[in-house]
């Protein structure tokens, strides 16, 4: 999304979200604190008793906003990974040294 003035939304009690900046300079005011965050940059959001969030932008900014209810579950993270149980990490590694993920080209300079 392109955003060009002010926008505000509630953040709901045990709610997540994360807040990716694409271009320019957003201030993110959340739980009476303020955040600027810079192009390339993100910032992760927790929702605590349904908390007003304000992003304002510096002249205009592209963002990506995901939002979701938090996942009551184990984490486990591992390299480029993140899954359940360590046992699916496991088979994720294997799938990837056998070349069961694809491949991706590696992008050249400028591209």
């Amino acid at each position: 999304m392109e955003l060009k003035r002010e926008i505000c939304f509630s953040l709901p009690d045990r709610h997540n979200a994360i807040a990716y900046v694409i271009s320019g300079r957003v201030l993110v005011n959340a739980d009476g604190r303020g955040q600027m965050v810079a192009s390339e940059h993100a910032l992760a959001l927790h929702g605590s008793g349904g908390g007003r969030v304000v992003f304002q932008p510096f002249q205009s900014a592209r963002l990506v906003i995901l939002s979701g209810p938090e996942i009551d579950e184990p984490v486990i993270a591992e390299g480029p990974f993140i899954m359940n149980q360590l046992s699916q990490i496991e088979a994720a590694f294997s799938r990837y040294r056998s070349g069961g993920m694809g491949r991706l080209e590696p992008l050249l300079e400028g591209d």
